[in-house]
């Protein structure tokens, strides 16, 4: 976290000279994202107001720029600082334009979510950063990625009237996580309730902090469920160890097979 600090403020130094200047269209999106979170906030009735966005706050730059600033952050296309409120994407890493806003939007619920700082680490949305451990980084990303689908395609049409966006759906599509939909829709079917009851409280959680709810997730799948998603998803792991990881974890939720689920438990927890 430190490195990461210092890094960002040798960028905010020098990116005047370097930063990609955005276009009109862009600058207008990332204003418009003012209005369309804070009727997120009120859909899900939360009584805080949402931090104010605006154009300056995100910063583009080249693939050799990016790099020359963040290079440790080889396969990133994004780095967030929430102390200073910093958005910087490697323009070229991108292949449209809707792609460029779906990443901002994502990057700005990160900004909006839930942020504690303590002497043990950082909490942001339900993510939890230790010194040397984090928790529930991939319930967090999936939580962010549906939530960022959801408030684009919801306000697609206003966005295509303000001539802001040109294509039919934006490619946040693919971000649905199977792991996240079978989760929901599990704790719906145990509790007799409709999955957008259940979701509304996942996201409503983002923001709040509260994470209460959690424990129905080990009501529901069982003992070392919770475990298991708070510790899935390594940086350390290569590509091959991540799949392979994604897949097990998934059978895990959507499979009631007692022995299966306790291999997979014992494979990723040690015990």
């Amino acid at each position: 976290m430190e490195n990461m600090e210092k890094q960002l403020n040798k960028q905010e130094e020098t990116r005047t000279a370097e930063e990609i200047e955005k276009d009109p269209t862009t600058i207008k999106f990332i204003n418009s994202l003012n209005s369309l979170i804070e009727k997120e906030f009120e859909d899900l009735d939360i009584e805080k107001e949402p931090k104010e966005i605006n154009s300056e706050m995100v910063h583009f730059l080249n693939k050799d720029g990016y790099k020359k600033y963040f290079p440790e952050e080889d396969r990133a296309k994004i780095v967030l600082s929430p102390e200073q409120s910093n958005i910087y994407l490697n323009l070229d890493s991108f292949k449209s334009i809707e792609e460029v806003y779906a990443t901002i939007t994502h990057e700005f619920l990160h900004l909006q979510s839930f942020l504690k700082k303590s002497k043990d680490g950082i909490r942001t949305g339900y993510n939890i950063v230790k010194e040397k451990e984090e928790h529930f980084t991939a319930l967090n990303e999936f939580i962010i990625n549906k939530l960022t689908k959801e408030i684009l395609k919801k306000n697609e049409k206003e966005l295509k009237e303000e001539n802001i966006i040109i294509e039919k759906n934006f490619p946040s599509i693919k971000y649905d996580s199977p792991i996240l939909n079978t989760i929901i829709n599990k704790i719906a079917e145990k509790e007799n309730k409709e999955e957008e009851e259940i979701w509304e409280i996942f996201k409503k959680s983002l923001f709040t902090g509260n994470l209460m709810h959690l424990r129905k997730i080990e009501k529901t799948f069982g003992k070392n469920s919770l475990k298991l998603l708070s510790k899935f998803y390594s940086k350390e792991k290569s590509r091959g160890e991540r799949q392979e990881e994604h897949f097990d974890v998934l059978n895990y939720f959507r499979f009631d097979n007692p022995e299966e689920k306790e291999k997979i438990l014992k494979k990723y927890l040690n015990y």
